[in-house]
């Protein structure tokens, strides 16, 4: 597939190639960060709470956007070990079309949150 269009509630969020969603997705929210821990909803309800709008949950891990990934990588894990929650690896992953749909999802929810308020 050399192009696609991703469409939410009836609405297209992105139209580009796969590629260049990625790279958009990339310049403007940071590099993918995966964090495991023992406690991923606890962990994430922390890391919305501090700040961290991307926050999304894929199975058991926890996927956040980045622009600072060394900086964030310390941040989370002294958020978390203040909530006694242990943090078993935080990785940097490589951006799939499903985060980029999440990103967008996302995105779109907030600013219609934003006009509502």
């Amino acid at each position: 597939c050399d192009h696609l269009a991703l469409m939410y509630a009836g609405r297209i969020v992105a139209d580009d190639t796969p590629d260049n969603m990625k790279k958009a997705v990339a310049a403007e929210a940071g590099e993918l960060l995966e964090i495991c821990t023992d406690k991923p909803l606890q962990a994430m309800a922390i890391l919305q709470d501090a700040s961290y709008p991307g926050v999304a949950l894929f199975g058991k891990r926890i996927h956040l956007l980045a622009r600072d990934q060394s900086a964030t990588n310390a941040r989370i894990r002294a958020l978390l070990s203040s909530a006694k929650i242990s943090v078993q690896s935080i990785q940097s992953k490589a951006l799939s079309m499903e985060d980029v749909f999440v990103h967008h999802v996302m995105a779109l929810e907030r600013a219609e949150q934003q006009r509502a308020a």
